[in-house]
């Protein structure tokens, strides 16, 4: 069953294709910058932070990984990633939210 759900803007990837969002990119979206994705390809789930890119960069990413679908989250100073008990990247601010992976 779906316990939660996320959205945000703009989709990066669809049915492996890069989608070009760029004329609907806000500002900060159109320059480059760290930008986190989330994607999944049916048996995976992909978590990124991509630095020094913009938001179509960031896309053409998660492609590259393996992501079927994957959709744009937030950058800059709030994108974060921590594993096994210690950031990796960032966070530049404290955060209000996270998405969580555990194992089963």
């Amino acid at each position: 069953p779906i316990t939660a759900a996320i959205t945000n803007f703009p989709l990066l990837v669809q049915n492996g294709s890069v989608i070009d969002s760029t004329s609907e990119q806000n500002g900060s979206q159109l320059l480059k910058g760290t930008k986190g994705a989330i994607g999944v390809d049916g048996t995976y789930i992909y978590l990124a932070i991509v630095t020094n890119a913009t938001v179509t960069d960031s896309a053409y990413v998660m492609q590259a990984l393996g992501a079927r679908d994957a959709l744009n989250l937030d950058g800059g100073g709030t994108a974060a990633m921590w594993i096994g008990g210690s950031y990796k990247v960032g966070p530049g601010r404290l955060l209000p939210n996270a998405i969580v992976l555990t194992k089963p």
